[in-house]
């Protein structure tokens, strides 16, 4: 054989030697799938949902610490879960949507900063909103079915706190302290303010 064949030998052996060598690395190695910047985009917005009120939606929270600081006698509660009005106790929290009655009881709620609301016996509640809003401050609304209530609020500003009653809404101001009575049916109803001022709205007008 000359000398240019048995070059051409050997450089063939070896080309033949690195394809080998190439083809076993590669079934070793694991597959790269292309990027898709649809699916990716998807998986992330799976993993990070967006922020609650980041565009002024759900921006009220309803984590709330409110709860029956005392209760005699016969207390119920309907707590908005099918189940209708249970018996109530002491230190059982509250929650928007719940509603508290008093048959021979009496019964007081206490909110965060301290104010309270008691009802008197033969009394009816719903709590109908109970939010917190982004900067902190409370929005408590109970509507008066019937009966006998106590207001009396802490001075802690920025909180909104309102009683309904028919087709009366009455907002509270920081301090005071009042008292509501609403006859069955919200047909007519009685306020004393003791302390603080009080403003209620109806359809037609505002006191």
């Amino acid at each position: 054989m000359s000398a240019i064949s048995r070059t051409a030998a050997a450089a063939l052996s070896m080309f033949a030697l690195t394809a080998a060598v190439l083809t076993a690395q590669q079934a070793n190695e694991p597959a790269q799938v292309p990027v898709n910047d649809n699916a990716t985009a998807t998986a992330g917005s799976a993993q990070s949902p967006s922020t609650p009120g980041l565009n002024g939606e759900h921006a009220y929270s309803k984590v709330r610490i409110v709860r029956i600081s005392e209760a005699k006698g016969e207390i119920q509660m309907d707590r908005n879960t099918g189940h209708g009005f249970e018996d109530a106790m002491t230190n059982l929290p509250i929650v928007e949507g719940c509603r508290l009655r008093t048959e021979a009881g009496a019964v007081e709620i206490e909110f965060e900063d301290n104010s309270t609301l008691r009802l008197a016996p033969g009394s009816s509640v719903e709590f109908s909103q109970l939010e917190l809003l982004p900067s902190g401050a409370k929005v408590s609304t109970v509507n008066v079915l019937r009966g006998m209530v106590y207001a009396s609020l802490t001075d802690t500003k920025g909180n909104q706190f309102t009683l309904t009653f028919g087709q009366q809404k009455l907002q509270l101001q920081p301090s005071s302290h009042l008292r509501l009575t609403v006859d069955l049916g919200a047909s007519e109803a009685r306020l004393a303010v003791f302390d603080g001022t009080a403003h209620v709205e109806s359809p037609t007008c505002t006191t």
